[in-house]
């Protein structure tokens, strides 16, 4: 991108955690076009007393940021959750700006992030199919893929970018989500043919046994029929996998080597490429099955110790 053109507003959404924003920020930094990019910070308040001190640790940093466009500092007194800060934070940018670029405080992103991130919009801007462009890739075997992006449906969450007209149908009622995808035969598709339990995840939402607004996002984009545009190579590494997340495990599996060289955005056919979706659900399918082995290790282990202490 030139300097004349105009760069989409970044939402970064953090916590507790200030060695992890501050390498997300420098990532950012790296990209050519960051002087060029509106940074908006929304960060949210402590749960406890407890986190006070590594709220105002992030606080401090990033009221000394510099090097973007501007910078506007969101500070919740209130801890809100991730789920709601988002949701909240996502619709108050994109009803200022019309489409936002989205991270969180665990993403580190590749120099030619933002690049990507700002063609894609403006290349995908008026194509009411296409609800989400991602930044993210799983390192799964892409071999046959022979196109640089790709497009899968639903919408996705590990750096990713969105316009008005397509969050305006985010839905946050999970269960009217359950019912649209039982009603049309989507549920088995939407685990990618059964590989990866989405549809549990939905559940688990709709019970209150977890306030995740990922899965919604996915879910409000994939009954609508929405695309999302994957790149083969990732622009956005989660680092946050480290036991240090509210919302993470320790793992990784979803580790990735971050593009070195921008991605080009050729004219790719809108629509979900079965191949990338028979790559990726393989990719998911082992993941559950290593996430099952471990659980197993953890419940044997567990067990020989109850029988030890006896």
């Amino acid at each position: 991108m030139t300097e004349t053109q105009d760069c989409a507003p970044v939402a970064l959404f953090v916590f507790n955690r200030p060695e992890h924003t501050r390498r997300t920020i420098q990532s950012l930094l790296e990209n050519d076009c960051s002087a060029q990019t509106p940074l908006v910070i929304f960060s949210d308040g402590a749960r406890s007393e407890k986190d006070v001190p590594m709220v105002e640790s992030v606080r401090e940093y990033i009221r000394g940021i510099d090097g973007f466009r501007d910078v506007r500092i969101v500070e919740q007194a209130e801890n809100r959750g991730l789920a709601e800060s988002v949701i909240a934070g996502v619709t108050e940018v994109i009803n200022h700006h019309g489409r936002v670029i989205v991270l969180e405080d665990d993403m580190e992103t590749s120099p030619f992030f933002l690049d990507y991130m700002n063609r894609a919009l403006e290349k995908y801007r008026d194509n009411n199919n296409v609800y989400c462009i991602h930044g993210y890739a799983f390192p799964a075997d892409m071999s046959d893929v022979n196109t640089e992006t790709f497009f899968l449906g639903g919408a996705e969450c590990w750096g990713w970018a969105t316009w008005k007209r397509a969050w305006d149908n985010f839905c946050p009622d999970a269960m009217q989500l359950i019912s649209v995808l039982r009603s049309q035969g989507m549920d088995k598709a939407f685990d990618y043919d059964g590989s990866f339990p989405y549809m549990r995840m939905l559940k688990r939402q709709s019970r209150g046994r977890i306030d995740s607004w990922a899965i919604r996002w996915r879910a409000s984009a994939f009954v609508r029929q929405g695309l999302t545009l994957w790149p083969k190579v990732s622009l956005v590494r989660n680092f946050g996998m480290d036991g240090s997340g509210v919302h993470c495990d320790n793992t990784s599996f979803f580790d990735v080597a971050l593009a070195d060289r921008p991605v080009t955005l050729a004219d790719i056919p809108i629509k979900i490429n079965k191949i990338a979706f028979s790559a990726y659900g393989r990719y998911l399918k082992e993941r559950e099955g290593s996430l099952l082995q471990q659980a197993m290790r953890f419940i044997r282990k567990r067990v020989i110790n109850v029988i030890s202490d006896r």
